[in-house]
């Protein structure tokens, strides 16, 4: 059967991170021992030519891990070692249970080998799913378990990591459970030291996070001598360099500086996390050298912003929506990317209103304020007296603009019989839904979009704002759109713009706004109104009201920042 291959294949974001604070791949981020350095340093022209031998870096590994030569396998990092255990041991259909989200290139190997993939969700709190994988363990009787330990990226450790490999793999001896130990020097212990006692396990390590050798791709694994004797005939001869073997036995000669950088990460992570948890921010704890951060809505813009001031974090929102992971190196570099975010957040949000500022509505809600006024009371309504009734505080919202103009002929008249007939008409008469116009420019919306947080604050319903919105393809743009079933009053009242400010994690910004209650609103909120002016009277309505930034045409905000 061919091999139906992941589409989605992994293709980390690689290039042009020299000279930067490299938070996003969880390298070790002061580099190698000056050991390893010294050693590929006496490289000699007959070391390069010659194929390697791997007994010297076998015996040091053993002798560092504490287990036998006959246990080791030495592998082009983990990813090879991954790809090698899933090839020896699963067939086509065979079940393999992974955990989710976790590392890609579980699913990606295991779709390569046409497995039939189990997945198990980490608990909401990233907590290890311990009740969950016993039940699908016990139930489907998977050929492979693959756990990350800890878990990329969420910095979950296994709980009771011997009570829970003892019990389930003994239980369950047809069962190969493979550890993913990449992070393991960061966490609390290894499953190593259980090679010998448990048959079905598999324990996969790296040097490419702890020992700084990510350039030279190497790493091992750990697994009973008959487990051992198998894979190693089935691996490539020659897979791992002669350079990546002699870093292997000068990095392991220097255990104090793989400790001290151990503990310094470990120190610096649990400051890192009540840091961001006093800025408000949700942080799982973690057992590795990274953190997740929920950044909410403003996840992607913060890892852009971020970039442009040359500190790069990992956007883990295809796996985790809103999440970001973050690399901890040392105190310096945690506190560097805590300057920069703090800066960043401390730049003021653009806030805007819907109508009138983004959309022109005279041919689309005008439209059907005065249709509906003429249909219930016979009279004809002009758009400067719906101006007019605009300029009065409380009337933001257009169904509360004409029962303003219904009741004054018909006072017997609801406001819900005038809303509903309002909605009839807006909504099935293409007259008028169809035919409000976008104004603000699309491409200099996006470079907005780029530099700062943008909300829209609206007294519209949710489904009529989106459907403008997704109409114009202008939904992406905006970080948080706040409308009117998410308060409970409308403007001049400010809670919509506190909920935005919320949702943008921000503490200041500018409101653009046409109508009074706009200011209102703003001034409420204590954020600076700017007044979008589309006609003399609310020009000189917003002078009255102390505007000091008025501009007649929402393309000319850069005028006003």
């Amino acid at each position: 059967m061919k091999a139906q291959l992941n589409p989605m294949s992994y293709e980390p974001p690689l290039e042009n991170r020299r000279g930067k604070l490299r938070l996003d791949f969880n390298e070790n981020l002061i580099g190698v021992s000056p050991k390893v350095l010294h050693a590929i340093q006496s490289v000699k022209p007959e070391d390069i030519s010659i194929y390697p031998s791997y007994k010297t870096t076998i015996d040091k590994i053993s002798e560092s891990f504490g287990i036998s030569p006959a246990n080791v396998v030495l592998t082009a990092g983990i990813d090879e070692g991954l790809k090698l255990v899933i090839e020896s041991y699963m067939s086509v259909n065979e079940k393999a249970l992974i955990l989710t989200p976790s590392f890609s290139m579980y699913e990606f190997y295991l779709r390569i080998a046409n497995s039939r993939i189990l997945r198990v969700p980490y608990n909401e709190d990233f907590s290890f799913p311990r009740k969950e994988i016993l039940e699908v363990i016990k139930k489907e009787k998977p050929k492979l378990v693959l756990i990350a330990d800890p878990n990329n990226p969420t910095g979950t450790e296994i709980d009771d990591k011997r009570q829970f490999l003892e019990k389930v793999a003994r239980e369950n001896l047809k069962t190969l459970f493979v550890i993913d130990e990449a992070y393991g020097e960061f966490g609390s212990e290894s499953a190593i030291p259980l090679i010998g006692e448990i048959k079905n396990l598999v324990v996969l390590r790296t040097f490419s996070k702890a020992y700084g050798l990510a350039g030279l791709r190497v790493g091992f694994i750990a697994t009973n001598a008959e487990n051992a004797n198998f894979l190693r005939k089935v691996t490539s001869p020659y897979a791992v360099n002669y350079l990546a073997c002699i870093a292997v036995q000068a990095v392991l000669e220097d255990r104090g500086f793989i400790e001290g950088y151990v503990k310094n990460v470990k120190v610096t992570r649990e400051w890192l996390r009540k840091e961001m948890l006093n800025r408000g921010y949700f942080v799982p704890p973690s057992k590795a050298n990274f953190l997740m951060i929920d950044f909410g809505l403003i996840n992607d813009w913060v890892v852009r912003k971020l970039s442009k001031a040359g500190i790069l974090i990992r956007n883990r929102s295809n796996q985790v929506k809103n999440y970001s992971r973050v690399t901890v190196g040392v105190k310096w570099q945690a506190m560097h990317f805590l300057d920069a975010l703090d800066k960043i957040m401390a730049e003021p949000a653009l806030l805007f209103d819907m109508d009138g500022v983004l959309v022109d509505v005279t041919s689309s809600y005008r439209e059907t304020i005065k249709y509906v006024v003429k249909e219930m009371t016979g009279k004809i309504i002009s758009n400067i007296d719906i101006e007019r009734v605009k300029q009065i505080e409380g009337y933001n919202n257009d169904w509360n603009v004409t029962y303003y103009f219904i009741r004054k002929t018909n006072p017997e008249i609801t406001f819900e019989e005038v809303k509903r007939r309002f909605q009839v008409a807006f909504l099935e008469n293409p007259n008028f839904s169809v035919r409000e116009k976008w104004i603000m420019d699309k491409d200099l919306l996006k470079m907005l979009n780029e530099e700062y947080r943008l909300a829209i604050v609206t007294g519209r319903p949710k489904s009529e704002a989106f459907m403008t919105l997704e109409k114009e393809k202008t939904i992406d743009l905006f970080h948080a759109v706040i409308c009117m079933e998410d308060v409970e009053n409308d403007k001049p009242d400010p809670q919509g713009i506190f909920l935005a400010l919320k949702e943008l994690k921000a503490k200041s910004g500018k409101y653009f706004g046409d109508t009074p209650n706009d200011i209102q609103a703003a001034r409420r909120a204590g954020m600076e109104p700017i007044g979008v002016a589309t006609t003399g009277s609310s020009h000189k309505k917003f002078r009255e009201l102390g505007v000091e930034n008025i501009i007649e045409d929402i393309n000319d905000i850069m005028e006003v920042l």
